[in-house]
């Protein structure tokens, strides 16, 4: 098994010049470690094809200020819809030792014309369409009497200090795997950056970042859904003000799969009340990015069932 191991920016980086190469990579060991404060992938670049057949990727930053931390990063440019990623078998980690950086993803797709797949490749965190190699699965997630989005449903209130602060008692875990969101109780003049840490659905950690925007009682949707909620970072008081933010849930449902497109999704249903009910389709929000989808108002006690074709 072949190891390629770099210290660098990048453990493998492909560019294109007068030629047009096929990169396929077999059983292969690629490991990128960085201790600077600069980002980390282990793979970049845009040849026409590369392919990544049962290897073993890990990615890792150890300082605490580090930049983005990402597996395999597909950027092509606009117009460039024919190159091709493919993952198949073996998996793919991405740590950081950064907690406020929310850059740390498996795959990271780019491209505004995206053309990664993937199959049977261990790993969580990904940001952006995948598309499935060979023929789509189809993947059920059911979620069992959700509650109602909530503004305290996480926090009821972290009163902010005259210094940054990490808040980690007063936290409840999210009722099912969804995204966050964070509501400020009197008025700021100025944007402020509320960190939020926990794990995925996987149990890998994650980090989002949401900015909370200036004026009175302002509040702030999240992108990426939680299993857990382990650390709040708070920033420090404005001069003169009396602040205190909250963290509570949103309507935003995470799959336990990526998508490659809207129309992934085939069918869902939802219980309100005692009768599954198939729902209309248009009805439906889907961030295919983050992987959340958004059924409209949540009321207490609902069910939900999705049925897509998932890539991974």
């Amino acid at each position: 098994m072949a190891k390629q191991i770099a210290r660098g920016l990048f453990a493998i980086r492909h560019d294109i010049s007068n030629f047009n190469p096929i990169i396929v990579h077999q059983g292969d060991r690629i490991v990128a470690r960085n201790l600077g404060m600069a980002e980390v992938a282990a793979v970049s670049g845009e040849p026409p094809v590369q392919r990544y057949i049962n290897c073993e990727i890990s990615v890792e930053s150890l300082n605490p200020d580090g930049g983005a931390v990402r597996g395999i990063v597909y950027n092509a440019a606009p117009g460039a819809g024919s190159t091709l990623y493919e993952i198949i078998g073996g998996s793919i980690a991405v740590t950081s030792a950064n907690e406020k950086q929310e850059v740390v993803y498996a795959l990271h797709v780019t491209s505004p014309t995206p053309n990664l797949r993937a199959s049977g490749v261990r790993l969580s965190q990904v940001f952006g369409p995948v598309l499935p190699s060979g023929p789509p699965r189809t993947q059920v997630d059911r979620m069992l009497n959700v509650n109602a989005a909530s503004d305290t449903a996480i926090h009821s209130g972290i009163q902010l200090s005259g210094s940054e602060q990490e808040v980690t008692t007063g936290i409840t875990n999210p009722d099912a795997y969804r995204a966050l969101k964070i509501v400020g109780v009197g008025t700021w003049a100025s944007s402020a950056d509320v960190w939020i840490v926990g794990t995925n659905l996987a149990g890998d950690p994650i980090t989002d970042k949401i900015t909370l925007p200036s004026g009175s009682n302002p509040s702030a949707e999240g992108k990426k859904p939680f299993k857990t909620v382990t650390k709040i970072i708070v920033p420090a008081v404005e001069q003169g003000q009396l602040q205190t933010i909250k963290v509570g849930t949103t309507d935003k449902l995470g799959l336990s799969s990526p998508l490659s497109a809207t129309s992934d999704v085939l069918q869902w249903s939802k219980v309100s009340g005692s009768a599954w009910q198939i729902q209309a389709i248009a009805a439906l929000t889907v961030d295919v990015n983050h992987a959340t989808i958004n059924p409209g108002s949540i009321s207490t006690g609902d069910s939900f069932e999705f049925t897509y074709l998932a890539a991974g």
